[in-house]
């Protein structure tokens, strides 16, 4: 199965992606800086900046995979708004 692991170099983002490739799954794993993902290189795991607020950069990864997996944090002290795909790049 291929997966799209949003936000990939955070602590849930890491756990996520790296149980996936254990179970054998391709995994996009994109975060803003993909030097971040702090797992090995392998075959099944191709590491991808984007940023969650440019309905854009995400498309362009997306597309074509076939579940989307969001491990986005917060933080109570800033918001962040996220890319409404729906309403176009």
């Amino acid at each position: 199965m291929n997966l799209t692991v949003l936000a990939a170099s955070g602590q849930t983002g890491i756990a996520l992606t790296r149980q996936a490739l254990r179970r054998g799954h391709a995994v996009t794993a994109i975060a803003r800086d993909p030097e971040r993902i702090a797992l090995p290189d392998s075959l099944n795991l191709r590491k991808v900046a984007g940023d969650v607020t440019d309905a854009a950069s995400i498309a362009a990864v997306v597309n074509g995979d076939s579940v989307l997996i969001s491990a986005l944090g917060t933080d109570a002290r800033k918001i962040v708004r996220l890319a409404d795909h729906a309403s176009g790049p």
